[in-house]
């Protein structure tokens, strides 16, 4: 067998056997400050108060449900979940939101290689499969998991696990790409390979706490996919 035929084999058994899943909010897309409005929006909307952007940044937690929960206290939640997600979609015409850079051509690539590429996210499927449209993502994602499709949202292992095993791989040749600490944890507890994306270069003091591979730059990133995918063009 000649030898590229042999080296193309074992690129393709690799990208059979592994999965790339990734994050969505600050890993993929920057929503910081769509989601900083909506949640200003909805707390004026259900309290009549005027929260400060230092309140609604302290309130801020792995899913849309658990930070208006710790925002607003004892309200309407179901009210409140509602109107942020109509809020939010509504704000996707009137706030730039931004994909890495860098990180459009990671899927572009990854989909060349007919890799298996799933989203796992603490977001509701509603304003996620409305921001994956809107930004023309969601088409490269042959698994998507939201707080909506688990039993156990974030920082439950739940999620990852569901995603791998709709793309039918296995945990320890998986790699989940994220942007916090519970990324990390979750990933750690079921034996997946993870990244840490640090796209805004704040988190110097995660380099002493991270057993992770922390990366700031999108070439690296795609450079260490690449090299976990064991792909060398």
């Amino acid at each position: 067998m000649p030898p590229y035929r042999l080296k193309n084999m074992l690129i393709n058994n690799r990208i059979e056997e592994s999965c790339i899943v990734f994050d969505l909010d600050g890993t993929l897309v920057n929503t910081w400050n769509i989601h900083l409005k909506t949640l200003y929006e909805t707390s004026l909307e259900i309290t009549g108060l005027k929260h400060s952007k230092l309140d609604i940044i302290r309130a801020n937690k792995v899913t849309e449900r658990e930070t208006l929960s710790t925002l607003l206290g004892k309200m309407d939640s179901k009210y409140a979940l509602n109107f942020y997600m109509k809020k939010f979609i509504e704000n996707l015409n009137l706030c730039e939101i931004e994909v890495f850079p860098g990180i459009e051509n990671i899927l572009k690539l990854l989909n060349d290689y007919d890799c298996k590429i799933g989203l796992f996210t603490g977001r509701k499927r509603t304003t996620t499969i409305s921001l994956l449209r809107k930004l023309k993502l969601i088409d490269y994602f042959k698994s998507i998991i939201t707080s909506d499709d688990v039993i156990n949202s974030k920082p439950s292992t739940e999620g990852l696990i569901n995603v791998i095993k709709e793309l039918k791989g296995i945990n320890e040749k998986s790699l989940y790409i994220g942007d916090t600490l519970t990324d990390m944890d979750i990933a750690r507890e079921i034996n997946v390979n993870s990244i840490f994306v640090n796209w805004n270069r704040n988190s110097i003091l995660l380099q002493n706490n991270l057993q992770e591979t922390i990366i700031d730059d999108p070439e690296l990133l795609l450079f260490y996919i690449k090299n976990f995918l064991r792909i060398n063009k």
